[in-house]
C-alpha cells in the first residue's frame, strides 16, 4: 500500500474510533434533566430541611430555616428557626397552629377544590418542564473533560449560547443572557454541579426588579439515597436592583435531613437518611 495512503487510512481510523467513543453531550444533559424531574417526583414522599442565608452589603446577615414537606398532593413549609436560633416558643405555637389550620382546611375540601388546588401547582411543574426543555434548546453543549465532583466521576460540559433560540417557557427568555457549565456523572447520569453567569442584564415585571451582568449561581447536587438525589447547597452572588434599590447580595441555601414522612396533625418522620454525598 502507499505510505500516503496507509497514515490517511490510520488517520481516519483514528478519527472514526474518536467519534465513536466521544458522547454526545446534549444527550447527556438531556438525561441529566430527565433524572431530575424524576427526582422532583419522588421528592413528594420526603420531609426536608432548607436554610438560607442572606448576606447583603451595608446590612446585617440574616438567615431563616424551613421544614418543607408535603400535605394532600401540594407541597407546604414551616419556619423552624431564624438567624440562627430555634423560634421563640410563641412562634413556634403560631407556626405549628398555621400549618394544623392548612392541613384541616386540605382535608376539608371538596373534590373539585382539591383538583384546583393540585392543578395550579401541577402548572407551575409544568412551566419548570417546559423551561428546562427551553435550556436544551437554547444552548450548544461541548465536552471539556473530565473531573472528580466528590467521589463521582464526572463529564465536564461547557454551554454556549444559540443565537436562533426562541422561549416556550416564561423564563427562558432570559437563557439568552446566561452561559455556564454542567458537570454530570458519569455512572448515575446525575448532574452534579452546575455554574451560571449572567452575559446581559436581567429584567422582570417591566424593569422593576434586574440582576446586572456579572452575577452567578454555583449548585452542587448530593445523593440523599438510592430512589432520590437533591441539591446539597445553591449560591447566589448577585448585583441586583429592585424599584429604587440597590444591592450587592450573596445567598447561600443548604438542603438537609431528608427523611420519608407521613402526615397527620403532626409530622411522622422515619429513620433520618444520609444527607450528604458518601
Amino acid at each position: 500500500m502507499n505510505s500516503t495512503i496507509l497514515v490517511f487510512t490510520v488517520l481516519g481510523c483514528v478519527h472514526l474510533a474518536d467519534a465513536a467513543a466521544a458522547p454526545d453531550t446534549k444527550e447527556i444533559v438531556k438525561r441529566a434533566i430527565g433524572r431530575e424531574l424524576e427526582n422532583h417526583r419522588n421528592l413528594a414522599n420526603y420531609t426536608w430541611q432548607t436554610r438560607s442565608v442572606t448576606a447583603i452589603k451595608g446590612s446585617d446577615t440574616k438567615s431563616k430555616t424551613y421544614e418543607n414537606f408535603n400535605i394532600d398532593g401540594t407541597s407546604y413549609r414551616k419556619l423552624i428557626e431564624k438567624d440562627n436560633r430555634p423560634l421563640p416558643e410563641a412562634d413556634a405555637r403560631d407556626e405549628q397552629a398555621k400549618m394544623d389550620r392548612e392541613i384541616r382546611k386540605r382535608r376539608a375540601e371538596s373534590p373539585s377544590q382539591r383538583a384546583r388546588r393540585v392543578a395550579e401547582q401541577q402548572k407551575e411543574r409544568e412551566e419548570g418542564i417546559r423551561f428546562r426543555n427551553d435550556v436544551l434548546q437554547a444552548f450548544d453543549f461541548a465536552l471539556e473533560g473530565e473531573e472528580n465532583i466528590g467521589n463521582f466521576k464526572a463529564w465536564r460540559i461547557r454551554a454556549d449560547q444559540r443565537a436562533a433560540f426562541k422561549p416556550s417557557s416564561r423564563d427562558g427568555r432570559h437563557l439568552n443572557k446566561v452561559k455556564g457549565r454542567i458537570w454530570v456523572d458519569q455512572g448515575s447520569g446525575e448532574w452534579l454541579k452546575f455554574e451560571m453567569e449572567t452575559t446581559d442584564k436581567i429584567t422582570w415585571g417591566a424593569f422593576i426588579a434586574s440582576v446586572a451582568p456579572g452575577s452567578r449561581i454555583v449548585a452542587q447536587q448530593m445523593r440523599v439515597n438510592d430512589e432520590l438525589w437533591h441539591p446539597q447547597w445553591i449560591k447566589v452572588v448577585a448585583n441586583a436592583r429592585a424599584l429604587w434599590k440597590h444591592w450587592d447580595a450573596t445567598i447561600d441555601v443548604a438542603y438537609q435531613n431528608f427523611r420519608k414522612f407521613q402526615t397527620d396533625s403532626k409530622l411522622i418522620a422515619a429513620t433520618p437518611l444520609p444527607s450528604r454525598v458518601p
